[in-house]
């Protein structure tokens, strides 16, 4: 594009210099923009996963804690029905 001295050589058109120069920032624009995309989505993708990993082992934890304070406040034990 250029000559040694610096100036643009003969038979260069300016105007597809300067479009390729606007198409390779437009480019670059669209990739920054998807990057931004792909990885908000990525983090609210690993976001959403634990936060229902977190509630389902919640809610295992809460089940088993229910389980074990009902089998503590039976009313009869197995061997005591059996008596009977």
């Amino acid at each position: 594009f250029f000559t040694a001295g610096g100036a643009i050589s003969p038979g260069v058109n300016i105007s597809a210099c300067a479009s390729s120069a606007t198409l390779r920032a437009a480019l670059f624009l669209v990739a920054r923009f998807l990057a931004a995309f792909l990885a908000a989505f990525f983090v609210a993708f690993l976001a959403a996963f634990l936060a229902a990993f977190l509630v389902a082992r919640l809610r295992g934890a809460a089940s088993a804690a229910v389980d074990v304070s009902s089998r503590g406040r039976s009313l009869f034990t197995s061997s005591e029905l059996m008596a009977v």
